[in-house]
């Protein structure tokens, strides 16, 4: 954590009970998840690719569309989530690595040379994405 307001401590605390339940969602409910990913490969894009929908299809499509807009912001919720742990512990694997390095241990020497150009370029996208 990068600072130490009341605020940010707030936010992390949430961020971190937000990515233990995402964690213990997904070890729990990966069959529901991929449950609604079967539908919606067999069931629904066939539909959408019909050139003529039938009124049923039309039905079907107009009862799912909630479900799926659900799905979709669940999965984009968890895919910030995690995506924002995996970076965390990419920045703190990559910390220690140049620690190491500046330790003189030779292993980490390497495995910094070999990320440095990488979390570079990273973080110079982050800066300037264009």
């Amino acid at each position: 954590m990068f600072y130490n307001d009341k605020e940010t401590r707030d936010w992390e605390e949430r961020y971190q009970e937000t990515l233990a339940k995402t964690r213990e969602f997904l070890t729990h409910h990966k069959e529901d998840l991929d449950e609604e990913v079967r539908i919606i490969q067999e069931d629904i894009i066939p539909i959408l690719n019909k050139a003529e929908k039938t009124p049923e299809d039309l039905a079907y499509l107009k009862e799912m569309y909630p479900k799926i807009q659900l799905l979709l912001q669940s999965v984009s919720d968890m895919q910030f989530v995690l995506g924002e742990s995996l970076s965390r512990q990419s920045n703190v694997f990559y910390e220690h690595v140049k620690k190491l390095a500046a330790e003189g241990n030779e292993k980490a020497k390497e495995v910094y040379e070999d990320l440095k150009p990488l979390y570079d370029a990273i973080l110079q996208e982050s800066i300037s994405p264009n």
